[in-house]
């Protein structure tokens, strides 16, 4: 994201005003990327404080083209508030746990998905890192006092399943009408 590259040359440069206006910006970013915001984006819709640096961010979407071979069993797509505080292979462990005794200990809630085991695991990191309980991360109100521990967190976990689609033949034969799942 565009923000992150303006933040490290502010560092880099160690303007205050610029590094006092950016602090201003991150307070409001959360789904700017896609919705909203347009005075963080556009340089004709903004206004002092912002206008001096714009685009803060932008609405362009990041593309990743990954190509598989059939032996996938699920993506995981998730916010930087996961990835900044576990591995994609610690991912992989939980989600190929999950609904296994592995994953649970007396201590653990019961998950309903992958997803929620995925965000809860990422919680006891960060409670750890931290030297707290998970009940006290937990008990901390939502908003400017949790986030000094950590970012929010989205997790979606989508299962792939990879059933051979029937293809047309030449001879357009009984195939043809075959269930395409």
């Amino acid at each position: 994201m565009k923000v992150f590259k303006l933040m490290q040359y502010l560092m880099d440069t160690g303007d205050p005003e610029q590094l006092s206006t950016l602090s201003e910006v991150v307070q409001f970013l959360a789904m700017t990327r896609a919705f909203g915001d347009f005075y963080l984006k556009c340089p004709e819709l903004s206004s002092a404080p912002f206008k001096s640096k714009v685009p803060y961010i932008t609405s362009e979407p990041s593309i990743t083209t990954v190509y598989m071979d059939g032996s996938e069993k699920y993506v995981i797509l998730a916010s930087d508030g996961l990835w900044d505080v576990m591995t994609p292979q610690e991912a992989v462990h939980i989600v190929d746990k999950f609904g296994t005794t592995q994953l649970y200990s007396a201590q653990s809630l019961f998950f309903s998905t992958a997803s929620a085991a995925l965000i809860h695991a990422a919680l006891e990191k960060i409670a750890h890192r931290d030297g707290l309980m998970m009940h006290e991360l937990m008990a901390m109100p939502q908003g400017p006092v949790r986030r000094r521990f950590h970012d929010d967190i989205t997790c979606t976990v989508v299962y792939i399943s990879h059933q051979q689609a029937v293809l047309k033949t030449a001879d357009h034969s009984e195939q043809e009408n075959a269930p395409v799942a």
